[in-house]
């Protein structure tokens, strides 16, 4: 009778913690989404259906997702719109070994101060493996700005 009694204590701890790792994993998910200078913002962002612009993924991530970058020059300003956490950065990353640059020219930034990529009051956030051109006019102005962030 102990060993039927003992039996049941474990089910009933082995399905806690089942309940316990499920409840983790679908609260901690992560998606990946991909950037193409042949995508379209309209697109779901995956690899077959890639977006064309990095701010749409700045826009769309949240903590624990990554965007994966294609080949290509994105003349652009991107600003995530949110934060990763301490367990769950958001990655912005060239695809593979794919040259990406993020190039500025044209592009006037704020006279006080600013980025061309912009990540002031924003936490855990990874950039690799990005290329940053022609951040201006003027002097005060920088190529990735990490500013008010922990």
């Amino acid at each position: 009778m102990k060993n039927v009694i003992k039996g049941i204590k474990m089910l009933r701890q082995c399905g806690l913690c089942l309940f316990i790792l499920f409840f983790i994993s679908f609260y901690t998910s992560t998606e990946e989404y991909y950037v193409s200078k042949s995508g379209n913002d309209s697109n779901p962002g995956t690899l077959s259906s890639p977006w064309l612009t990095i701010q749409k993924a700045a826009d769309t991530l949240v903590a624990g997702d990554t965007v994966y970058i294609r080949s290509g020059t994105y003349n652009e300003r991107v600003r995530p719109k949110n934060s990763g956490s301490s367990v769950n950065y958001i990655t912005y990353t060239n695809y593979s070994n794919d040259t990406v640059t993020i190039d500025g020219n044209g592009i006037t930034l704020p006279y006080d101060w600013g980025g061309l990529v912009d990540i002031s009051y924003k936490n855990y956030i990874k950039i690799n493996g990005l290329r940053v051109i022609n951040a201006g006019p003027h002097d005060n102005n920088s190529g990735i700005l990490v500013d008010f962030c922990n």
